[in-house]
């Protein structure tokens, strides 16, 4: 009796010590948790979910409106007034109608274009949209002298290069690529200067050709081929002379009128000639696939019809 007595006496001590052992353990870790900094115990604290909510007061900002402010907008009579200086009451000249102020604005529209040639290397009415450029045609009413817009389209930008599928000739007749192809031709011929001189090198060209009463004026290939020319142009012109110069003549037409409205008492078109072909035919090897191209020939003329020049 006793004996077991006593080993129930040592179970129970030893269970009290693994008990008040535990308590230790569990008081020592709380301890280094208070006792960690504000890094670590913060750390560790929101690891084992025993983070404390910190609750922040808002601080009051520095008020910017005084109490005098409104004192800015109080009635200044002597101050709430237009100057006089420079004002011209007792004018004779009468106020202009709207025909009349857009007459005058192209009139000299046009005179600052004559002057500035980098203003000639763009058309007023071309807007670049992203990938499509959206141009804006006008043109006058003689009636009361008002500009409405007569079309608005958008072209894309490589319009002259994609095919889709059909010939040159086929390409080239499309309205659109005609349309193209006579504004970059415009833009070439305003834009292009001579290596050499570095001056505008068609420009003085149409000066010269309108100064001699000519009608024709020549293009050179490589020019047109050049990095700073058109080669698209250049690719169509040998396949379809017949479409793409009815545009050349029509384009540098365009620019000339713009310089010399009086140009129609001379020609009433420009014609476009061609120089400098690359490639020169033998004029014993034309065969019938040489019909309706531009080709390059020499030789001697021995007998000729009653056909004359079309252009001089």
């Amino acid at each position: 009796m006793s004996q077991h007595s006593d080993h129930s006496r040592r179970a129970y001590s030893q269970g009290e010590n693994d008990y008040q052992s535990e308590d230790t353990a569990a008081d020592v870790f709380e301890e280094n948790i208070d006792l960690a900094g504000d890094g670590d115990g913060d750390a560790l604290a929101e690891l084992f979910g025993a983070e404390e909510e910190e609750v922040q007061d808002e601080e009051e900002g520095e008020n910017l409106f005084g109490d005098d402010m409104e004192r800015d907008y109080r009635p200044q009579p002597e101050l709430d007034v237009y100057s006089q200086s420079g004002m011209d009451d007792a004018s004779e000249y009468t106020e202009l109608t709207e025909g009349a102020r857009r007459a005058a604005e192209r009139e000299m529209d046009e005179r600052d274009n004559l002057l500035d040639e980098d203003a000639l290397l763009y058309e007023q009415n071309d807007v670049d949209v992203g990938r499509h450029v959206r141009r804006y045609f006008r043109k006058d009413r003689a009636d009361d002298n008002e500009m409405e817009v007569e079309e608005e389209e958008e072209i894309p930008i490589d319009i002259l290069e994609n095919f889709r599928g059909r010939s040159t000739r086929e390409h080239v007749s499309d309205e659109a690529v005609g349309r193209e192809i006579v504004r970059r031709f415009k833009s070439f011929v305003r834009g292009y200067k001579d290596a050499k001189t570095k001056k505008l090198k068609y420009l003085d060209a149409i000066k010269l050709m309108v100064a001699e009463n000519r009608e024709s004026l020549e293009i050179d290939y490589e020019d047109l081929a050049s990095e700073n020319g058109e080669q698209n142009i250049c690719y169509f012109l040998p396949e379809a002379p017949i479409q793409v110069l009815s545009y050349l003549d029509r384009a540098v037409t365009e620019v000339t009128l713009s310089l010399f409205p009086f140009f129609p008492r001379i020609a009433p078109e420009v014609k476009i000639r061609i120089r400098g072909l690359p490639v020169e035919e033998d004029i014993r090897m034309l065969r019938q696939l040489h019909l309706n191209m531009l080709i390059r020939t020499s030789g001697v003329v021995t007998v000729t019809t009653g056909l004359l020049l079309l252009c001089s």
